[in-house]
């Protein structure tokens, strides 16, 4: 097996990883040792000077995708209008680059 691919884990499996890692789940906070408690509550404290100097929490927002549009051609003077290169819908419907 590689160490890149993904099996299906049957519940045998699951039970010796769990027994491995003793049950971990990072979102089980009495498991944390201490520099991850440490951590934690640095971090807290620094977000909330943060807030309370008027910053606030930075939302990572997706990027807007803006719309391309290919122009239809219909006659020669709007194809000798399209600069080299151009994409265009011709009179037939088919997709093309003006050379």
């Amino acid at each position: 097996m590689r160490t890149d691919q993904l099996v299906k884990a049957d519940k045998a499996d699951l039970d010796k990883i769990n027994t491995i890692t003793e049950g971990l789940n990072l979102n089980d906070k009495k498991k944390w040792s201490p520099e991850m408690r440490e951590v934690s509550d640095l971090y807290t404290q620094k977000a909330q000077e943060a807030a309370a100097m008027g910053y606030k929490v930075a939302r990572k927002t997706p990027a807007k995708k803006t719309a391309t549009t290919i122009p239809s051609v219909a006659d020669q003077s709007q194809h000798d209008a399209l600069p080299a290169g151009s994409e265009y819908i011709g009179p037939d419907g088919v997709k093309r680059r003006k050379k």
